[in-house]
Formats: structure tokens, C-alpha cells, sequence
């Protein structure tokens, strides 16, 4: 074979090497432009805007009120004790609804707070054969600054401010049984503290525990136990739950 032949094959053999290259590099291309079409753009994740306990709120509340009410019996003309102490528990049940807002400044949380609940709390004491009372807590209610610190979604908080119930004392003189009843709206404080859960962007589940107490109250009887005068210091621990709407 000349030097000329050899030329032309080795010019021939290049030719056909750079055709294959080139075809390799084409379907390269076409496959990385298919596997984007499949895959579609590349989508950055965006993080969620933290939460803020900010705003105003208003849902339900129930709960389960335990009292305490000492009660003394004293001579109306002097105010002297007779002697007569009873201590008893009045209990039972309560619902009703709430309102608040809040505002949040970093982790911190500070609102006011208002509630009111129609209640069934009842109980009392006998001290037969003379005489029983009894006592019937109609409703409860109150207005609360609270302040607390926010976790995320988490809220835990304390709590105070004044407290108003409507409490009924009767009394009864059991050779008659006359029966003379005192109701009167208290005013007293009240301290506690909780926690609120969102479950959501606007709804709350939320638990909290408050002391409160209603001052001394001055039943002076007239009828079933004339010239006596009951005086009684009530106290109340409530434990709610509650579900409310962030607006």
C-alpha cells in the first residue's frame, strides 16, 4: 500500500470517528433535554411564615367549679359568734363562652381576657334538728389581663384579674321549715393560669386553672332565723377547656 492509500484511509477513519462522536454527543443532549422535560423546573422550597397569636378571638368554654364557702353565724345586734362554724363544698358544672385579644412582641404574648358561664354549682350542710343551708351559684364570670410566652403554635400563659358570681344562700329552720333565701352578684379576684394550642391558622383548643375568691357576704336573717346573721366566705378553683376562633 503507497503513503498516499495509508493517507486516504487514516482521513477516511477520522471522518467516520468524528461522525460517531458527534451522534454521541447529540443523543446526549436529547436525553438530558427529555429527562428536564420529564422532571419539569427545579421548584425551591419556600418556608412557612411563623405563626402569630396576634389578633382577636371568641369561641366556648366549659367547665368544673369546686368551692369552698365558711360560713359563721353571728348575734345580729353585736356581731358576736354563736358558735356555729360550718365549712362545705359546693360543686358542679359550668359553660359558656369567651372573648379576648392578643398581641405577640417577640416570644412574648400579652391580651385581656373576659368570660362568662352559666353554672350549676350547688351543696350545703344540715344541722338537724334545727336548721340546713344550702348554696346555688347560678353564673360566673370575669375580666383578665393575661401574659404569657409563645412557642409556635404553643401558648402558655398566666393570669389575673376580677371576678363576678351570682351566689344564692338559703336557709331553712326545720321545725317549720321556713325558708328564707339571700342572692347577691360578688365581686372578688381571681389568678390562675393555662395553655392554648392552634390547631390551625384561626382555631385555638386551650386548657387553664383559676382560684378565685368572692370576699365576705352578710345574710342578715329576718325570717327563719330572726336576730342571727350568716356571714360567708366563699372561694371557687375552676378548671375549663375551650375552643375559640382566631378573627
Amino acid at each position: 500500500m503507497s503513503r498516499s492509500d495509508i493517507a486516504h484511509c487514516g482521513r477516511h477513519l477520522a471522518a467516520i470517528l468524528t461522525g460517531v462522536a458527534m451522534t454521541f454527543a447529540l443523543a446526549s443532549t436529547a436525553a438530558q433535554g427529555a429527562d428536564l422535560a420529564l422532571r419539569g423546573p427545579k421548584v425551591v422550597p419556600v418556608a412557612p411564615e411563623p405563626f402569630s397569636w396576634s389578633g382577636v378571638y371568641g369561641g366556648l368554654i366549659a367547665g368544673h367549679t369546686w368551692q369552698n364557702d365558711h360560713a359563721v353565724e353571728t348575734y345580729t345586734a353585736n356581731g358576736a359568734p354563736t358558735g356555729l362554724v360550718y365549712d362545705f363544698n359546693p360543686t358542679g358544672g359550668s359553660i359558656g363562652a369567651r372573648l379576648g385579644a392578643n398581641y405577640q412582641l417577640g416570644l412574648f404574648v400579652a391580651g385581656i381576657e373576659g368570660d362568662f358561664e352559666a353554672t350549676n354549682v350547688n351543696g350545703g350542710f344540715r344541722d338537724a334538728p334545727i336548721g340546713k343551708g344550702r348554696d346555688n351559684t347560678h353564673w360566673q364570670g370575669s375580666v383578665r389581663g393575661r401574659l404569657g410566652v409563645g412557642f409556635e403554635r404553643v401558648l402558655v400563659y398566666g393570669t389575673g384579674g376580677v371576678a363576678f358570681a351570682n351566689i344564692e344562700n338559703t336557709y331553712v329552720y326545720l321545725p317549720t321549715s321556713t325558708k328564707e333565701t339571700f342572692t347577691n352578684t360578688r365581686t372578688g379576684w381571681t389568678v390562675g393560669g393555662g395553655a392554648d394550642l392552634a390547631l390551625t391558622d384561626n382555631w385555638i383548643a386551650g386548657v387553664d386553672y383559676r382560684h378565685s375568691d368572692y370576699g365576705k357576704t352578710h345574710n342578715v336573717s329576718q325570717v327563719a332565723f330572726p336576730g342571727l346573721t350568716g356571714i360567708h366566705a366563699q372561694v371557687a378553683d375552676t378548671l375549663h377547656l375551650s375552643l375559640a376562633y382566631k378573627f
